[in-house]
């Protein structure tokens, strides 16, 4: 289950008890399979659902689901291999990100051989994958902002691919922003931290909904973002103004990228799900066995609710993808 679930998680399991609680999509549940073997997985479509995977997305009964910002820091994972560089334009410093790979037909030092291109479906926490990687469009910045008490509301931009965005802050303190590409819609988020929290976490803190959430219109299927040769992959901006007062300042800017689902492994990419029975997904398709593989599963066999608690020497769970 990477990259949700890791070596070292340990989770706590929630018996099931059906006249307390109907399992719910996006939760993990331990299932006991008909060989006696137990996993862990998602749970992606309910009984009587039409489940779909198309450009890395799921769709239920042909409408492409937005995961919220919480479901989003569960299968979030951080992306590496770009550079950051700063800009002004106009009156905005903007940091500018962009997304590196290796063009091995280029018979130069390995440096040499890094040039723009998309950001792929890999794992960095899965060392032993072995496949062709696919461009994901699930990506995204997130970010603490940080206003000092004497500071004036102020803006801040957001820039995905094409797509951006002005956040007006009023109150002083530290926010999270988070925006990116998500089921090809384009979104945003801001929540204000209190003193307590730490960065722990890719998104410290999740609003439970997209206050910004807007079709990505320059693109009817998910494709991944390549927006010409040079150009910003993403960028989050300042007035240069307030930067140079150190009014309002940026920390721990990070890349992220989410799930990108895959077909089975034959091709099949829509399924019927039955009365009484649940679709599987692991948050790592590329290397999950889950319905894609056997199909929808008798909710009969859900065993447990699991909730991660902490990372820790050990876990309860033997870890599945």
């Amino acid at each position: 289950m990477l990259p949700g679930l890791a070596t070292g998680d340990v989770v706590s399991l929630g018996w099931w008890q059906p006249w307390r609680h109907t399992p719910r999509r996006y939760e993990r549940w331990l299932v006991r399979m008909p060989d006696g073997t137990a996993l862990i997985k998602r749970i992606a479509g309910l009984p009587g659902e039409v489940v779909e995977v198309n450009g890395g997305d799921l769709l239920i009964n042909g409408k492409r689901l937005l995961p919220s910002p919480h479901q989003l820091q569960e299968t979030a994972s951080r992306v590496t291999g770009g550079t950051w560089n700063t800009q002004v334009r106009d009156t905005v410093s903007w940091q500018e990100y962009r997304h590196l790979v290796e063009d091995a037909s280029q018979r130069v030092d390995q440096a040499a051989r890094l040039v723009p291109g998309p950001i792929y479906d890999g794992l960095d926490e899965d060392p032993d994958e072995r496949r062709r990687l696919v461009p994901t469009a699930n990506v995204g910045i997130a970010a603490i902002v940080e206003r000092h008490p004497s500071a004036a509301a102020g803006d801040i931009y957001v820039r995905v691919g094409p797509q951006a965005a002005a956040i007006r802050l009023h109150a002083p303190g530290r926010h999270s922003v988070i925006c990116g590409r998500v089921a090809s819609r384009f979104v945003v988020a801001v929540k204000q931290l209190d003193e307590a929290t730490q960065q722990k976490r890719l998104f410290p803190s999740s609003p439970i909904a997209w206050p910004v959430s807007e079709d990505w219109s320059l693109t009817s299927d998910a494709k991944p973002l390549v927006i010409g040769e040079g150009a910003p992959l993403m960028a989050l901006g300042l007035e240069d103004a307030e930067r140079a007062r150190g009014t309002t300042t940026l920390h721990d800017i990070t890349v992220w990228k989410t799930t990108h689902l895959l077909p089975a492994p034959d091709g099949k990419s829509r399924w019927t799900v039955p009365a009484e029975h649940v679709f599987l997904l692991g948050d790592h398709p590329a290397a999950s066995r889950d319905s894609r593989h056997f199909g929808p599963v008798a909710a009969s066999a859900l065993v447990s609710s699991v909730q991660k608690l902490d990372r820790t020497a050990r876990r309860l769970v033997g870890p599945e993808h």
